[in-house]
């Protein structure tokens, strides 16, 4: 007599298992989190260059408050300048990571207003322009 043969007997059918399968999607998951970042468009120069723009407006808009005289900040090229308007100006300057930053010249006075250049386009920033509040001078 044979054996009878049950259909529940998977011998010599090729498959893949839930061992194989799991160990596939842990490599998909570990290679996606490495190369994703790589293949961003975000620029991690663009963001510095826009952060130390943000934070030197805050600055100067700060120093103008408690000061007598206007400040005033200019962007030109690769280099970003802070100078005090008195009779013998003072500056100091910066130097950008890129030339992606768009030109302009921003004066605030004693009251933190602005005039002058009020937004700032940063190439590469994902949340350029960076602006400039009108009345009050304020940057987000």
């Amino acid at each position: 007599m044979t054996p009878r043969k049950d259909s529940r007997n998977f011998d010599g059918q090729k498959g893949v298992t839930l061992k194989e399968l799991t160990i596939v999607l842990i490599l998909i998951g570990v290679l996606a989190a490495v190369a994703l970042p790589r293949f961003s468009n975000l620029n991690a120069d663009a963001i510095s260059d826009a952060e130390t723009l943000k934070s030197t407006l805050r600055y100067v808009r700060t120093r103008a408050l408690s000061d007598i005289y206007t400040w005033q900040l200019q962007v030109a090229g690769s280099t970003l300048t802070v100078q005090r308007n008195t009779a013998t100006p003072t500056s100091y300057t910066i130097a950008f990571t890129t030339a992606g930053v768009a030109a302009g010249t921003t004066t605030f006075d004693n009251r933190g207003q602005p005039t002058g250049t009020l937004s700032y386009a940063v190439t590469g920033y994902p949340s350029s322009p960076v602006t400039i509040t009108t009345g009050t001078g304020f940057v987000p």
